[in-house]
């Protein structure tokens, strides 16, 4: 019962693994700075994507992110020809929705920072639904489930329009 919780709750159980303790310390290690490295990079990006908005979407001849483009391009819904500006917004918040993501991965886990990216990018892109999942996980995290829920309908109202829309 237990482990069924914790799967809805999207909480992995503990499980054993075959591989020694001193293994697990380092694997462990590593897993925190992947994370911390990740949530770096989003760091970086959003600064530079609101430097390339508060520019009027003039990047002066660099390109920003090619790669992080074609990532948004993987992560979010498909979407009409917008203007660079617009493009660099839908940007932030895939970057502030993956930076919730990661904050959320960290131990311990940074449930606050977390709403604040997810909540930043729930304002940014509405009809996207992955920053409300993440909004809602961080607010479980937290004990707010009332605002978690919330989140999750949202989240719910966002996946069914743009089906809607893709139909």
């Amino acid at each position: 019962a237990v482990a069924g919780a914790a799967r809805l709750a999207g909480v992995r159980p503990l499980q054993r693994r075959p591989h020694g303790r001193r293994r697990l310390d380092r694997q462990g290690h590593q897993d925190r700075v992947d994370v911390e490295l990740a949530n770096a990079l989003y760091d970086e990006a959003i600064d530079r994507l609101s430097a390339f908005r508060e520019n009027g979407g003039d990047d002066t001849g660099r390109r920003y992110g090619d790669e992080a483009e074609q990532e948004a391009k993987n992560d979010a819904p498909p979407t009409a020809k917008k203007s660079p500006a617009n493009r660099a917004d839908d940007l932030t918040a895939v970057f502030l929705s993956n930076r919730a993501r990661c904050k959320l991965l960290l131990r311990p886990p940074d449930a606050h920072g977390a709403v604040e990216d997810a909540e930043r990018s729930v304002a940014m892109r509405a009809d996207w639904h992955v920053p409300y999942d993440r909004a809602a996980k961080a607010h479980a995290m937290l004990g707010n489930w009332k605002r978690a829920v919330d989140f999750c309908r949202g989240g719910e109202r966002a996946a069914s329009a743009a089906r809607a829309v893709a139909a």
